[in-house]
């Protein structure tokens, strides 16, 4: 049975009536009530308030209280939602500034049935964080779409733009992505963490059997490195982890992203803008010109990007590009999918890097016999780690390449792969296998 947090419990129960007795609403998918409570003892006081509101008790539901907190700690947002939601200016930088307190990487406005959702990605995972009337969501919708520059006027057709706020003397990007849906609209919004401290390799938390043969391909001057992985795990922090390994005053660096997630200290940065006719494409044409050591290609999606990124890289410079996909292997496979040739990927291939972004356990109570502290609002889960598995193009891996055997060479070699590398992380304790419960 699926439940989810009721509109109205704090009109309801109240927010300090919540916590002191740690009591929620939920609904199902009917929208039939539930009374959620850590303690099956607090039943009788909730009773005598629910009495009032519904014409029988709702259904007793008994939750640890990991799950209590987990829906608790968006209280407060809710609270503040109430007293502001009519200055929708207000709400929307609101609804932002709290996204990144709460270190989201994506907020999710979509509209279900007869209301308005407010969802944000914690940790990967998408969280309810609160609801809005239709009318107060389609209005909050149109100010995003303002405040952003996108049409208001033809709903009928996807948009993406860019919008940047200053919280605390601190500016952050948004990519601002719009669809229509059957009944209703979605607005997902990408936070850009840019002004985040410049990471190390070191940083990353990488394994240092992996973290080694990152280092030793990264004593070519030219080639090409690719980081792999879906959307959100990482990929672009790992980049910037290997620019700055990479950065000396004589060496000439240049970035193309849509947009720049970081902010670099010598590194010529160039946003991409597909809605004025400059891709990455045109980009990296325009940038062979301005003569870099080390190109940065934030994200390569077709063939004439790949052509052209495996062709700088045939004329003397390094290349470090991202790429959608799962493994190494399919990697491989995806590149000459789009076009090229076994030579012309061993001849500029240096290393392929895939990953993933796992659960990370709380430092401030992952020792401790009860799992959950208020610093990760009782989940025992505190930001997310890396997972990897690095391709290094050797003689051998090259040879093997030729011959078609490359699956049967990493098996004889006992290839660490993304599994491996994830199951040791579990074992360590850096990587949370479960939840806890």
């Amino acid at each position: 049975m699926n439940l989810f947090p009721h509109p109205d419990n704090l009109k309801i129960l109240g927010k300090h009536f919540c916590l002191e007795y740690q009591a929620l609403l939920f609904s199902d998918e009917q929208q039939n009530p539930y009374i959620a409570l850590t303690k099956k003892e607090n039943y009788a006081i909730v009773q005598e308030i629910l009495k009032h509101h519904f014409q029988s008790i709702p259904t007793l539901h008994l939750i640890t209280q990991k799950t209590f907190y987990r829906y608790a700690k968006f209280l407060n947002f809710q609270e503040m939602q109430q007293k502001i939601q009519h200055n929708i200016q207000e709400l929307f930088h609101f609804i932002l500034q709290q996204a990144i307190n709460f270190e989201a990487s994506d907020i999710h406005l979509e509209s279900f049935m007869d209301k308005g959702y407010l969802r944000f990605r914690i940790h990967g995972d998408l969280e309810i964080v609160s609801y809005f009337s239709n009318e107060i969501f389609k209005t909050l919708c149109s100010k995003i779409k303002l405040e952003s520059k996108l049409d208001i006027t033809n709903t009928q057709q996807s948009k993406d733009s860019r919008y940047s706020a200053t919280f605390h003397q601190i500016t952050y990007d948004f990519r601002i992505a719009y669809i229509p849906l059957y009944q209703g609209e979605l607005l997902t919004i990408r936070i850009f963490y840019k002004n985040k401290d410049n990471l190390s390799l070191q940083d990353l938390h990488i394994t240092s059997k992996h973290l080694n043969l990152i280092c030793h391909a990264l004593k070519n001057p030219y080639g090409i490195f690719l980081v792999t992985g879906p959307t959100g795990s990482g990929k672009t922090t790992t980049l910037y982890a290997i620019l700055e390994y990479l950065k000396k005053e004589n060496k000439k660096i240049i970035t193309l992203e849509d947009p720049p997630e970081y902010k670099m200290h010598f590194a010529s940065q160039v946003k991409i803008s597909s809605e004025n006719g400059f891709d990455f494409q045109d980009a990296l044409k325009a940038i062979l010109r301005h003569d870099p050591d080390i190109i940065m290609v934030g994200e390569i999606r077709d063939k004439t990007t790949l052509n052209l990124a495996f062709r700088a890289a045939l004329t003397g410079h390094l290349v470090l590009a991202t790429l959608h996909s799962n493994d190494c292997i399919s990697t491989l496979q995806r590149i000459r999918n789009m076009g090229l040739d076994k030579q012309e990927i061993l001849s500029s291939l240096l290393l392929i890097i895939s990953q993933r972004l796992y659960k990370k356990p709380c430092p401030y109570c992952k020792n401790l016999p009860q799992k959950g502290c208020q610093k990760c609002s009782m989940q025992g889960i505190l930001g997310r780690e890396i997972a990897t598995e690095v391709l290094l193009f050797d003689k051998n891996v090259k040879r093997a390449i030729r011959n078609e055997t490359l699956e049967d060479y990493l098996e004889n070699i006992d290839f660490e792969d993304l599994q491996a590398n994830l199951n040791y992380k579990i074992q360590q304790g850096e990587i949370i296998e479960l939840d806890y419960e």
